[in-house]
């Protein structure tokens, strides 16, 4: 299915979409953003990426890395069960729109699934025709089950739940199925508006009719579950290093310093989170569309700073912008050369940095450092 999408999306991708943007902008701006682009350029064109502050030339590796985010936050905020939160705002607001060419655009242009619906609400979104009113118990989400039973075996404290859902009749012991059917999200009219709107952002490339045409083989692309996990031994056979002479001396250093880097892959793998460098944001505000209530200072702390998760997919994410494997099977290819001239240039600097360039997936190690190969040169605290 990826590669007919690919196939359709290379005769209508003609010209740029351009989206300029800072690093760690929130999901609800990225989406303004998305939607004034949207209004003026269609949004099947090839997606380019300025991020505010920077001097970084697009190329495809920002794209990728700035379609990652918002299809992680869109599954976290826009459908945090599987479902589309129960919102007109988001439907007038043209969210759920933005939603879905966000999804068409990620699956044209390399970005991750948009993996973000349960099951039966997939089901609900391909076939619009369904009749809710006879939905059983294998149409519902976990959650929306969850809440059922909730108001079956105390309704006394949920008859403000079965009012927020649409049930506006006396609510007594005797009226509890009704009730309780009439609660659930997905008997109401209000998730086909939704995932109709969510479908009319499946437009470009011809994405909402190949999904009509063939659900099943575009399941894998959309319901929970499906994604494959990046791990150690999936990245670290993507590398390909550059090696000097058989034989030579050069050639046993850079073999330990591989050694050495895929030690740290497998160590990332541990249960316990590793957490990367502060980073000082250049400048962080408030919208106008998602204010909050928590006090200034403590919004001030989370809007100053931002920490780096060190994890396997975000050392993908690092060397060529995606943190995801590519959907369409083809392999990545990473190329691994070795500085070991960088004393020469600097002779009075004492730790060797690595440097990417991840739109043409190339990773150069300086081993200048590497005396001793039994601790990582990029992890100095760890010992391998």
């Amino acid at each position: 299915m990826s590669v007919l999408l690919r196939n359709s999306a290379k005769v209508l991708m003609a010209g740029q979409f351009i989206i300029v943007v800072r690093r760690a902008s929130h999901f609800t701006r990225c989406l303004n953003l998305w939607r004034c682009e949207s209004m003026r350029t269609r949004p099947e064109k090839v997606l380019r990426v300025h991020f505010t502050g920077e001097d970084g030339i697009d190329s495809g590796a920002m794209a990728k890395e700035v379609l990652e985010k918002p299809t992680a936050d869109m599954g976290n905020i826009m459908f945090p069960s599987g479902s589309p939160v129960d919102s007109t705002y988001n439907v007038q607001k043209g969210y759920l729109q933005s939603c879905g060419e966000i999804a068409a655009v990620s699956l044209a242009q390399g970005g991750p699934s948009p993996c973000v619906l349960q099951g039966c609400v997939y089901e609900s979104m391909v076939n619009p025709e369904t009749d809710f009113k006879s939905l059983n118990v294998e149409h519902i989400t976990a959650e929306e089950k969850t809440m059922l039973e909730n108001i079956q075996h105390d309704l006394d404290n949920n008859r403000d739940t079965i009012v927020d859902h649409g049930f506006t009749g006396c609510c007594a012991m005797s009226l509890c199925s009704c009730s309780s059917s009439s609660s659930s999200p997905s008997s109401s009219s209000s998730l086909v508006m939704l995932l109709e709107s969510l479908s009319s952002g499946l437009e470009p490339y011809g994405l909402a009719d190949i999904i009509k045409k063939k659900p099943e083989i575009c399941k894998a692309l959309f319901v929970m579950g499906h994604e494959k996990d990046v791990d150690a031994n999936y990245v670290f056979p993507l590398m390909k290093p550059c090696y000097s002479v058989e034989g030579s001396t050069r050639k046993d250093v850079e073999e330990s310093v591989m050694d050495s880097f895929q030690a740290v892959l497998i160590s990332l793998e541990d249960e316990q989170k590793i957490s990367g460098y502060t980073e000082v944001l250049t400048w962080n505000y408030d919208d106008g569309e998602d204010r909050s209530e928590r006090q200034e200072s403590e919004k001030q702390l989370a809007e100053e700073f931002q920490t780096a998760d060190v994890y396997v997919a975000g050392v993908l994410g690092w060397l060529t912008g995606q943190r995801h494997r590519p959907i369409d099977g083809d392999p990545l290819t990473i190329i691994v050369n070795f500085d070991h001239d960088c004393l020469d240039r600097n002779p009075k600097h004492t730790i060797c940095f690595p440097s990417v360039a991840a739109c043409g997936r190339e990773l150069t190690l300086p081993v200048c450092n590497m005396g001793d190969t039994t601790i990582s040169p990029y992890f100095p605290s760890r010992i391998l």
